[in-house]
């Protein structure tokens, strides 16, 4: 039997087939800011099974939840696989400030999960072990915190083997909470080991494979898409960390060149940083020839950016047909739909009248290049997934109306997590209700926004995306931190337009300059006229832990009167702290990497 034709009933059993096929094959490289280290099979098995012992004797009992604050690494990784061995449930969560998430905003969300899940362990770090017991004090739980730093390594533990059915649950996967507090998505071993087959169905994937991959592990996408994807078939898996890539973006495909690595994802944000901030100078010897399938997929794709991608990596070796455009989400697991590998990014340009006035995506005339909306295709539903569209009335709509997509499959969530109700508005007829609309063009799936956060302005449909990019357009503006939203006027009669924009920091200065602008650009491209444009300074816009916009946060702010609309000193001078404490990670990095430099 071929490695490629191996099937598990779950990650565990592939572990345990892979510590006993090839117990010294290199299964992950793991490159972070502290340096490079990689693990076998074996390693991973017997780190895995320790974690598993010692949670066994901490008296973890099938089902309990098990909180995982761990940062992108080994012990991300061993102390997942180490609680699904013991028969836990792994709740991954973000433990550090980012780029997109404020101190208020962490705490706030980290203290909701501890709460929510009930969590009797912890597996985190020394230097996480502050931030849990402030969480676990505030949520007034019993909670048994063990730092994987201290673990003990010769110990010998009994572990009986446990058997893992298809409906134990696998793990808790807490949303990215763009629209309120985080919804645990509760997912069984049965619904994961189908989201994975899928992926390997659709991508051809299989043990010769090599992937790439800095996402967080506390996401779906870097879980599941590079970490258990990865495991699963057997394929190389070379891990950054997050920080890695955001403070040196080029690590990034230096990597997937030195490791000749054929799968590698990221969202939009991610290929526009590569575009715009790597130094030609700096990337003199890349080769990314070997990229077959460069995924992009949590966020809207961006057909400028995009190109300016190609345009920019094409001398390096990179091949425009790799890019492929994926959709999908935490309740299904992760994908849901995407193209076909080497068949390149397919686009769909349709009318804007009718799409704002009917829903309707009626192809464009060629030679109107005014009335143009373009909308890309996210591919046709992976294997043993249904997707249709629906109107508000729940009736299956033809080809090229817009409606809200509905999914059902074997990937479908067991439900939310201890939420009954939600369960039930989401989970209908045993259908998935996505809250996304979109439309099917000859079989092929296009997202055009959230249900939720459509505008709607004398009597047309406007999508907050469409908007945005009019007003990314602007010089100073930056790309990727514009929100757009609408909120119904007693006196207009119908909805108003509102932007907030960041802007770079050396245009703040010129802000009532650039709101002129911007209603301009907008007026231009989307054929209306914002009724409010606010700027902000670089810092400000705060995004989920995928990186996703909160147009319906900044909404309920601005109903509820709390959006501020000017910068105190006070919130200028936390923002200068939060930079200058980038600034000095930053400088350290870039250190310990001419020293390692150095010393290799």
């Amino acid at each position: 039997m071929s490695h490629q034709s191996v099937q598990f009933s779950s990650v565990i059993e592939a572990l345990e087939y892979w510590n006993k096929v090839h117990p010294h094959k290199e299964y992950c490289s793991l490159n972070s800011l502290k340096g490079e280290e990689k693990i076998t099979f074996r390693e991973l098995y017997e780190e895995s099974k320790l974690h598993a012992s010692w949670l066994r004797e901490q008296g973890l009992k099938k089902g309990d939840r098990v909180i995982l604050a761990l940062p992108n690494g080994r012990s991300f990784l061993t102390g997942f696989l180490g609680t699904l061995m013991a028969g836990g449930v792994a709740v991954p969560v973000v433990t550090r400030v980012s780029f997109l998430q404020s101190i208020t905003k962490l705490a706030e969300t980290l203290g909701h999960i501890f709460r929510d899940a009930a969590a009797k362990y912890v597996l985190t770090t020394a230097e996480n072990k502050k931030l849990c017991e402030e969480t676990i004090k505030k949520s007034q739980q019993q909670t048994v915190i063990s730092l994987v730093d201290h673990m003990p390594k010769n110990k010998q533990f009994s572990l009986d083997p446990l058997k893992i059915l298809p409906e134990d649950i696998a793990f808790i996967q807490y949303t990215s909470g763009s629209t309120n507090l985080p919804k645990g998505v509760v997912i069984q071993h049965q619904q994961l080991v189908a989201q994975i087959q899928s992926i390997i169905h659709g991508l051809k994937s299989n043990a010769k494979d090599c992937a790439v991959s800095w996402l967080p592990l506390f996401h779906d996408m870097g879980l599941i898409g590079a970490f258990l994807h990865s495991l699963y078939v057997g394929m190389k898996l070379v891990l950054l960390s997050p920080e890695k890539f955001l403070f040196d973006p080029k690590a990034w495909l230096m990597a997937i060149a030195e490791h000749r690595a054929t799968l590698s994802a990221g969202p939009n944000s991610a290929y526009s940083l590569c575009a715009s901030k790597i130094k030609s100078e700096e990337i003199k010897n890349l080769d990314l020839s070997s990229w077959r399938v460069a995924f992009s997929g949590a966020e809207p794709i961006s057909v400028t950016t995009i190109q300016k991608f190609i345009d920019r990596f094409k001398p390096y070796g990179f091949d425009s047909k790799a890019f492929v455009a994926g959709y999908g989400m935490a309740e299904n697991c992760l994908s849901i739909s995407f193209m076909e590998p080497g068949a390149g990014l397919k686009y769909d340009g349709i009318r804007r009248d009718e799409f704002e006035a009917h829903q309707k995506a009626v192809l464009i005339d060629p030679t109107d290049k005014k009335n143009v909306l373009t909308f890309v295709s996210v591919g046709k539903p992976v294997k043993d997934q249904e997707v249709i569209i629906v109107d508000e009335n729940d009736t299956i709509l033809p080809e090229r109306h817009v409606g809200e997509i509905a999914v059902r499959g074997p990937s479908m969530m067991a439900g939310y997590y201890q939420k009954e109700y939600e369960s039930q508005k989401t989970i209908r007829h045993g259908w998935l209700y996505t809250g996304d609309l979109g439309y099917f063009a000859k079989g092929e799936l296009y997202i055009v926004g959230r249900k939720k956060e459509m505008i709607i302005k004398g009597g047309r449909n406007y999508c907050p995306y469409d908007i945005e990019r009019a007003a990314e357009m602007v010089s100073g503006v930056r790309a990727g931190n514009v929100v757009a939203f609408g909120v119904f006027d007693e006196g207009l009669g119908t909805e108003k337009v509102l932007i907030l924009a960041e802007v770079k920091p050396e245009a703040y200065k010129n802000r009532k300059e650039i709101s002129a602008q911007i209603l301009k650009s907008v007026m231009q491209a989307v054929g209306i006229a914002p009724d409010e444009v606010i700027i902000y300074p670089k810092g400000f816009l705060t995004k989920t832990t995928s990186g996703k916009l909160q147009r319906t946060k900044y909404r309920e702010l601005y109903l509820t009167g709390k959006l501020k609309n000017k910068i105190s000193l006070k919130d200028r001078f936390r923002y200068f702290l939060f930079r200058v404490n980038l600034l000095i990670s930053m400088f350290f990095y870039f250190i310990s990497s001419k020293i390692r430099g150095k010393n290799s």
